[in-house]
Formats: C-alpha cells, sequence, structure tokens
C-alpha cells in the first residue's frame, strides 16, 4: 500500500487503488472482530490491488513522460 501511495496510485489509478483501500479496510475490520481468516484474504486482496495500482500508475507515468520512479 505506501509502494503504491508513494507513486501517487489515487491519482493515476483510482479504480484499483479505491478496491485496495476497501479491501485493507475490509481486513481491518474483520481484524478486530478477530476473524482471521477473513482478515487475512482481505489483506491479500488489498495488497494485490496496490501491487496493480502501483504498476499501472508507473506504466501510465512512463507513457506520458513523467518521472516514472
Amino acid at each position: 500500500m505506501n509502494a503504491a501511495r508513494e507513486v501517487d496510485s489515487a491519482k493515476f489509478a483510482k479504480g484499483m487503488w479505491s478496491r485496495a483501500e476497501e479491501a485493507y479496510f475490509k481486513g481491518q475490520k474483520a481484524f478486530q472482530a478477530n476473524d482471521m481468516e477473513q482478515a487475512r484474504k482481505s489483506f491479500r486482496m488489498a495488497t494485490d490491488y496496490a501491487e496493480k495500482a502501483e504498476n499501472l500508475t508507473r506504466l501510465k507515468k512512463f507513457q506520458s513522460g513523467d518521472n516514472f520512479q
């Protein structure tokens, strides 16, 4: 999530970023409710979406000639 946040995924990959945030918050709620199985699934989904958001952001920045680091 941090890597995706650092490259401005909320701006360049809104859909994937919002899915990552939603899954993360769902994981937090499940963790607080002591539903570890659901928390693990949600956190894993959040990681997957955040990685996709980061990659999509880097691709868009590269294609536009923007700094893609």
